[in-house]
């Protein structure tokens, strides 16, 4: 519409301009434009990789390992719990417990006043569950992280304290409604996943850390929610036990390890190793066994069906890979 309402001069002048910028575009650059390329050789690069200052200190018992560099004046902090030594059905509901992370009361207020302080005095707040790779097998913690201000340093070690050792797990209501959000975005999750899900249950039957993962991200968690859904209104009260306990026993200084990037690390170190109760025990080794190996089908609701096949080339003598 806007080309018709145009006059034959400016039709023209715009036929003209198009054709000439094609034209530019098709031509070859002359040496001399590009010459002012910058450009840069392989001599030029630096082989060497880049060297993070860390420094590895015990405070009071737990290990820090610390990296001073400047960070435009924010502090990173990162919680390392090990949960190594939880079994099959502990590490469900390890998972469960972070999941449910922002769901809960605590003994100075409500969640609300407490995601409105999270929001307001850090950047990120979190904790998830994950598995490490080691060749000495897997290694599971719970790690939470908390970004803030170098002069918010003291709210978040408030509210580090304030999420591990006064939230109230006391509401089954708030427990049974978002354990239904779950299974129906886990259900989501394998139907359109299926072959991530595949892959993970066929290496699961040859590497530790597989089979670790698969409790925690796998079907046999999406399996743990389906049946817990199916009887929480009579296990709603033992979910809530099993919490408090997955708090007493695991939120210890014996079992943790602080990572801090800070300028100013050590002090803020201190801060928040003094908050984290001791009495506890160190992990062990993790009891999780390789999971058996089988054929077996899994009916999901979709007209796609995925298959997998895994195979550990250490046991083919494929050392090289």
């Amino acid at each position: 519409a806007a080309y018709d309402a145009m006059s034959e001069e400016e039709k023209a002048r715009i036929t003209t301009e198009s054709r000439l910028f094609s034209e530019w575009q098709e031509s070859e650059d002359s040496d001399e434009d590009l010459s002012t390329i910058p450009t840069i050789a392989i001599e030029d690069l630096n082989i060497e990789p880049r060297k993070i200052p860390t420094e590895v200190v015990k405070v009071d018992g737990a290990e820090v390992v610390l990296h001073p560099l400047n960070t435009a004046g924010i502090s990173y902090a990162e919680l390392f719990f090990d949960v190594t030594d939880a079994d099959e059905d502990e590490v469900h509901y390890i998972r469960l417990f972070t999941d449910l992370m922002f769901e809960w009361d605590t003994r100075r207020g409500s969640i609300t006043e407490f995601r409105k302080k999270t929001k307001s005095h850090l950047g990120a707040f979190y904790l998830t569950v994950s598995p490490s790779d080691r060749l000495d097998g897997a290694r599971v913690y719970l790690r939470m992280c908390a970004s803030c201000l170098e002069s918010e340093r003291a709210y978040a070690v408030s509210i580090i304290e304030e999420y591990l050792y006064d939230t109230l797990y006391n509401d089954k209501e708030v427990l049974k409604k978002n354990l239904r959000q779950i299974y129906t975005y886990s259900l989501e999750s394998v139907v359109a996943r299926g072959d991530s899900f595949a892959g993970m249950r066929s290496a699961a039957r040859h590497s530790h850390y597989d089979a670790v993962s698969e409790h925690l991200y796998g079907y046999e968690y999406h399996v743990f929610v389906k049946e817990l859904l199916e009887s929480i209104d009579e296990k709603g009260e033992y979910v809530l036990r099993r919490f408090e306990k997955i708090r007493d026993k695991y939120f210890r200084r014996e079992r943790l390890t602080l990572g801090l990037t800070d300028r100013d690390g050590l002090e803020y170190a201190r801060s928040i190793v003094s908050v984290i109760r001791d009495g506890g025990t160190a992990s062990g080794d993790s009891p999780i066994q390789l999971m058996e190996k089988c054929n077996e089908g899994i009916a999901i609701p979709s007209s796609v069906s995925f298959t997998a096949r895994a195979a550990n080339l250490y046991e083919n003598g494929k050392k090289e890979y």
